[in-house]
């Protein structure tokens, strides 16, 4: 699963690569959530010029020139780019051809989604809707972390971290090594951390999505030209059991809100 230090690298690799080029045609093979028709969709990219690639969120931004957007992200599996010798993958749910003979493609998996939107569209859909500040973002402060918390002072801190809205980006698998490097319980909520261990959590927020946003992104996630990041997660399922790397007691597992987190019960008590 994309999440924000994912798709800046992915975003920075596509606006290198793909901006000022003219899509020549499209191919949709309807795969996945889409917001039009496959001929509708195909006609909306067709003749249109990149301006620029961005990334916020778990999401990929494409502007397309004058006042258009191709979104897509989280779940989608692949985006790979084609220079002209190169033999296109024949498994997409998005292939764009550029006037160049360059080409992209775009794999969705699960629930993903994909959209051709008006510019004044973003943000409107239920998923994902508006998104809240990015943690990577100047704008990202202590303070405007520290407000977040107490807004949400009843919830888990998992729930706050994990809410899109609120803070754009975050997911289960950054959640669990910020968690860890903050020596923090996930099942705590909001309103009971300590000022010092809000600070902890605020500081680990930044710098495990820095260092893995410097290291490529994660090193189960593929970037534009088929290389894996470099980023290897402290805690995943094959850590279950394992010695932790400070403490030497066995890393647990727990299922918190619906999907499964890994945790030191000694660091993280």
């Amino acid at each position: 699963m994309y999440e924000l230090p994912d798709v800046l690298v992915l975003a920075q690799q596509m606006n290198n690569e793909l901006k000022g080029k003219t899509i020549k045609e499209a191919e949709f093979n309807e795969k996945g959530y889409y917001n039009l028709p496959k001929g509708e969709f195909e006609a909306a990219l067709t003749g249109k010029t990149i301006e620029s690639v961005t990334g916020k969120g778990k999401w990929v931004y494409v502007k397309l020139k004058p006042d258009m957007y191709l979104q897509f992200g989280e779940h989608t599996g692949n985006v790979l780019y084609y220079a002209g010798e190169d033999t296109v993958h024949d498994t997409f749910t998005l292939r764009i051809d550029f006037t160049d003979d360059t080409a992209l493609t775009i794999r969705n998996y699960g629930m993903s989604f994909i959209r051709v939107v008006k510019e004044e569209e973003l943000g409107t859909f239920e998923y994902p809707g508006r998104l809240g500040v990015s943690p990577l973002d100047e704008h990202f402060t202590f303070e405007v972390f520290n407000t977040i918390l107490e807004e949400s002072s009843g919830k888990m801190i998992k729930a706050v971290l994990l809410d899109q809205s609120k803070i754009a980006g975050i997911g289960n698998g950054y959640f669990q090594e910020i968690m860890f490097k903050a020596k923090i319980h996930p099942k705590r909520k909001a309103g009971e951390l300590g000022k010092d261990e809000r600070k902890a959590l605020y500081t680990a927020v930044k710098e495990v999505l820095t260092e893995a946003f410097q290291r490529g992104g994660k090193d189960d996630i593929y970037d534009l030209y088929n290389n894996k990041g470099g980023y290897t997660k402290i805690l995943s399922a094959h850590s279950l059991g394992t010695p932790c790397p400070y403490c030497r007691t066995p890393i647990e597992k727990l299922n918190i809100l619906g999907s499964t987190t890994y945790l030191c019960p000694s660091c993280q008590k």
